[in-house]
């Protein structure tokens, strides 16, 4: 451990005292950037290789209350996925009645109170709405404030339960209708058959 002066007086920590420019583990350079594996940092902290985090990791967030809590955007150039195999489950129930339950839900234009949260115009759902139905989808934060959050990905199941209620609903008017026309179309031919006789 020890400043390496061939490297713009950065202070490293390494394995080899001998040898501390080519066996760094650690660098902090005079911007203040820590580097792990990265003998360059280029920001405040830059770690080459894997991370393993025990507790909460915030991301813009000073109490994160989850493994992961991010307090902005997120960009993920990849997918995000979860898991689903049907391995991992049990005790499986189908999704009944859907269609009674999301009429009283509304979709919401809404803006965030909170500035900082961000100042474009956002599409989304009221938690507590859909908690009263729904409350697999809704998660409450443990801290005092004790703030709601959406399972959207989650909310994909139920809205495809309720595509297959609804196509059940038009098939079945669909045959009522189809029914009533062959039911009009016997009357009118009895029709004809009496006033052909009455002529």
């Amino acid at each position: 451990m020890g400043i390496d002066n061939s490297d713009s007086d950065k202070f490293k920590i390494s394995n080899d005292w001998d040898n501390i420019g080519n066996s760094t583990r650690m660098t902090f350079d005079s911007n203040g950037n820590v580097g792990i594996g990265v003998t360059t940092p280029s920001q405040r902290l830059q770690v080459q290789g894997n991370a393993y985090v025990t507790g909460d990791l915030g991301l813009g967030i000073s109490s994160p209350s989850q493994k992961l809590h991010v307090g902005g955007n997120i960009l993920a150039t990849g997918t995000v996925t979860q898991n689903s195999d049907l391995r991992l489950k049990k005790d499986f129930a189908p999704l009944k009645d859907v269609l009674s339950k999301i009429k009283d839900i509304s979709g919401q234009y809404y803006y965030w109170k909170d500035a900082e949260t961000g100042t474009e115009r956002q599409i989304g759902l009221i938690a507590q709405e859909l908690e009263v139905y729904f409350p697999e989808l809704v998660r409450t934060a443990s801290d005092e404030d004790a703030y709601k959050s959406v399972n959207y990905s989650q909310m994909t199941a139920v809205l495809l339960q309720a595509v297959k209620e609804q196509q059940v609903l038009i098939e079945s008017l669909g045959s009522q209708l189809e029914d009533a026309h062959q039911s009009k179309q016997e009357i009118l031919k009895r029709l004809e058959a009496v006033e052909a006789k009455v002529k």
